[in-house]
């Protein structure tokens, strides 16, 4: 297809494909400049169509993985919530007020069940809105970087784990708790649905004792990863936070099958302590990453985690009390077998801590700090032995003069201290037997844009000239003339996508 054109323009192309694309992709893209009398020489760009997908696959593909991860997470921290003592033991008690509303005349069970379900989702729900407007996406985009605000939110998940230790009690202010007594009475007397309502918002905030250790790890979470996963987070704890008081409202005659209360509901609140623990760990590392402490290395961060889950365990089999226990738990056999994987996991732990080498799932290594964080190991040119043990340069223009005077394309990696993702492509893609011959072909660039000294160039460099501000973000660039040969956005787990990228973008270079 030939074209010309006067003046500035811009052009656009579909390209219709059949059911078997290739994961080689790539589209070549010719252009020429001209005047009256002379013309530029001709230019070469090759595109690289990575994710080709299916039209009915469009959708799925535009939502992250990582979000239905953080989703799950949700789910899993309302049903938690749900087994503690400040809340289990509220269920029959709660649904025993809507058989009595209606046995009295004061709506349906389906109303009531509806306008209390509404009222649990709106208060959870409307904190994530709330904070979203608040903020706004710029404000998101700081707290996920900055140093301060991840040791602030290492502190507060030591305090939240530490309260559901039972060293304390986070208690909500008075106001609050004296609204909440309030509405609980009302509802109970009132007709009308939205006393049902204003009951359930009381419910949740009088059970704050037990949910905030869990509702906080979500909305810190959320708050770090961006303001849809904060929204989405927070309505899903509350919808799952809601649905059994939804359908035990409808069949009260469920509540016999229930479980009794008992001392596993202050097991559940010990547990989720001590991930809490371990949790505070990462935005600590976060912190002291972006500072270069050097405090939080990889043999630390295993080590301080190994000791928090072998208390954990020790708990289990009876070893000691916490002060929400009269005497020491006694050990079951359910107890001992997951108090048994703990004490597995610790070893796995250790052992990671002794040898660098040890192995790990690549989702398990993305949370941990860099296995050369600490080391210092640099190559005769002094630049840093990094991902995939390759040499590494952290200046681009450094970078970019080794590269023109090596004659040889340049790798530009956008990476960041914060970015999960950008830590599995460097453990599971870069070493790839595919991938690592072809970056070993290039000078490679290591741009951190959330760390000094070069954080704030390498953000304006991969804003200004790629129009991009998530990571990681991957460029080929031809040190020549300064032209972008191909890029490749985001994280993909499939090593020989990435290596026809890196293929695609020697080709381009050498022709």
């Amino acid at each position: 297809l030939y074209l010309c054109r006067e003046g500035e323009f811009s052009y656009k192309a579909k390209l219709k494909l059949g059911s078997k694309v290739p994961d080689d992709l790539a589209v070549r893209v010719n252009w020429q400049a001209c005047t009256d009398s002379i013309c530029l020489p001709l230019t070469t760009k090759t595109i690289l169509v990575a994710n080709v997908l299916p039209l009915n696959d469009t959708l799925n593909s535009a939502i992250p993985e990582d979000f239905w991860a953080f989703i799950f997470a949700a789910i899993a921290a309302g049903l938690a919530t749900l087994l503690t003592p400040c809340v289990f033991p509220m269920i029959p008690v709660t649904i025993s007020y809507f058989t009595k509303r209606a046995e009295a005349g004061k709506g349906t069970p389906m109303g009531n069940a509806l306008a209390y379900a509404g009222g649990i989702i709106f208060t959870f729900a409307g904190v994530g809105v709330g904070a979203a407007l608040l903020i706004g996406p710029e404000g998101a985009n700081a707290i996920g970087a900055n140093p301060w605000v991840n040791l602030a939110i290492g502190i507060l998940f030591v305090a939240l784990g530490f309260s559901l230790l039972g060293f304390y009690e986070i208690q909500p202010p008075k106001f609050l708790a004296k609204f909440a007594s309030n509405k609980q009475a009302e509802g109970q007397t009132r007709a009308g649905y939205f006393p049902v309502t204003l009951m359930a918002i009381a419910f949740s905030i009088t059970a704050f004792t037990c949910t905030v250790g869990f509702v906080g790890a979500v909305f810190v979470l959320g708050l770090k990863l961006g303001l849809s996963y904060l929204i989405g987070g927070m309505f899903v704890y509350g919808l799952t936070f809601a649905l059994p008081f939804f359908f035990l409202a409808l069949f009260p005659s469920r509540l016999q099958s229930m479980p009794n209360a008992g001392e596993w509901m202050n097991m559940v609140k010990i547990c989720a302590g001590f991930i809490e623990l371990i949790a505070a760990l990462k935005f600590f590392s976060n912190s002291d990453l972006y500072w270069d402490g050097q405090v939080l290395t990889w043999p630390v961060f295993l080590w301080s985690s190994a000791i928090i889950t072998f208390l954990w365990a020790l708990y289990l089999i009876g070893g000691y009390k916490l002060p929400y226990d009269f005497t020491r738990p006694k050990m079951t056999p359910r107890r001992g077998v997951f108090a048994a994987f703990l004490l597995f996991l610790t070893f796995s732990m250790s052992q990671g801590a002794v040898n660098r080498d040890y192995s790990y799932p690549g989702a398990v290594l993305a949370f941990l700090p860099p296995k050369d964080y600490g080391l210092n190991i640099k190559n005769e040119e002094g630049h840093k032995i990094g991902a995939a043990d390759l040499s590494w340069i952290e200046s681009y223009e450094e970078a970019f003069e080794v590269a023109k005077r090596e004659d040889r394309p340049l790798f530009v990696d956008f990476t960041g201290v914060t970015c999960v993702n950008c830590r599995r492509m460097e453990y599971e893609i870069f070493p790839a037997p595919s991938v690592k011959p072809l970056l070993q072909q290039m000078v490679r660039a290591e741009l951190w844009v959330d760390k000094p000294p070069y954080g704030e160039f390498n953000t304006q460099l991969q804003i200004n000239r790629f129009n991009q501000i998530a990571q990681p973000f991957y460029a080929i660039i031809d040190p020549r003339n300064d032209e972008t040969l191909i890029t490749f956005p985001g994280y993909d787990p499939n090593p020989e996508k990435f290596a026809a990228f890196l293929r695609a973008g020697l080709e381009a270079y050498q022709r």
